[in-house]
This record gives C-alpha cells, sequence and structure tokens, in this order.
C-alpha cells in the first residue's frame, strides 16, 4: 500500500514537472516579441510605437551612471528598453518601459548628471495618436512644434546619430530604423 502511494506521488510529481516545464515552453514561444498582456489585447502596433519613440527621444543622451567602469562612451539607444506595464483608460492606452544596463535598472538619481526620462507613452486607441509622454512620477509631458522630437521624432540630429552609431544601438532599434527606411 505505502509502495502505491509513493509510486503514485512520484508520478503526479514527475507528471507536473513535464506540465510546468510544456506549459513555460509555449509561454516562451507565443511572447516570444510581444509581452502577454500586450499580445492578448492586440496592442502590438502601440508597443512598437511606444518603444521606437522611448529610444529616438532619448537616443543620444550619454548614459553615465556614478559608479561607472566603463570607458566607452554610452548612450541611452545603446541600452535595453524593456517592457514595464501598460494602462489602459477609457480609449487611451499607456505603455511604460525600463532603461537597463544590463541587468540594472538605470535610476535617473544614480548618474553623474541627472536625466529627466520619460518612460511610457500615451496613445488614443481609437486613431492611434500619440498624445503625450510620462515620467516615472507619472508626469504627462507633451511638446509642440517642429522641432520636438514629441511631434517630429526624426529630426536631423537624430537622424545622424543613428547612422553615425548603426553598429551599436540596440539590436531591436537598429531592426526598427532599418525597417522603416532610416538607416539602410
Amino acid at each position: 500500500m505505502i509502495r502505491l502511494l509513493l509510486a503514485a506521488l512520484l508520478f503526479s510529481t514527475c507528471k507536473n514537472d513535464y506540465s510546468k516545464r510544456h506549459v513555460s515552453e509555449i509561454n516562451k514561444d507565443e511572447t516570444q516579441n510581444y509581452p502577454r498582456i500586450v499580445d492578448s489585447l492586440k496592442l502590438n502596433d502601440f508597443y512598437d510605437s511606444a518603444k521606437f519613440y522611448l529610444y529616438i527621444y532619448h537616443c543620444n543622451l550619454k548614459y553615465e551612471p556614478k559608479l561607472n567602469d566603463k570607458k566607452d562612451e554610452i548612450f541611452l539607444s545603446f541600452l535595453d528598453l524593456s517592457f514595464d506595464t501598460l494602462k489602459i483608460k477609457n480609449d487611451t492606452v499607456e505603455l511604460y518601459y525600463k532603461f537597463k544596463d544590463g541587468n540594472k535598472i538605470v535610476d535617473p538619481y544614480h548618474l553623474k548628471r541627472f536625466i529627466y526620462l520619460k518612460n511610457g507613452v500615451g496613445f488614443r486607441i481609437s486613431n492611434k495618436e500619440k498624445l503625450y509622454l510620462t515620467t516615472d512620477r507619472n508626469m504627462v509631458v507633451t511638446e509642440t512644434g517642429s522641432s520636438s522630437r514629441f511631434v517630429n521624432a526624426l529630426q536631423p540630429d537624430v537622424v545622424t546619430f543613428l547612422k553615425m552609431h548603426k553598429n551599436k544601438i540596440n539590436l531591436w532599434l537598429k531592426e526598427q530604423v532599418e525597417k522603416r527606411g532610416i538607416i539602410l
């Protein structure tokens, strides 16, 4: 009787372990390009647009941590920009991201020179209009004028920077600027 219970327990443990691994592998494959929440709500275009705008907005800002042992000049567009969360309010979606240096989240308060990072973008869902940028302190930022990166992301200095650093910028960003015909 005890042997039978032990065998049943062992079988169920192995089965659960297999099920967990199998589900994990399925989830990994399904979410390879987009976070599950983004994909399930069909917000993939907003995800790509928000990430692109944030990269472009900050592309040529120097990343200088207070404790820096790196000798090379590093810009925010060289770092990873990881999805953090999203919020939906009526007809507006906000997508939030975090710049990362390896596994460390970039904290503007731990840089040699403070940078007021914008970490989110708000869009009107119905017409896909970009409405505003947000900060980590939930401040909403809008800008006007043709020289604003918010209004016209691809300013001449941005395009020049991307061309000069095309082999150093983040791989996702590089794929996007090539796909959009900004650099070849």
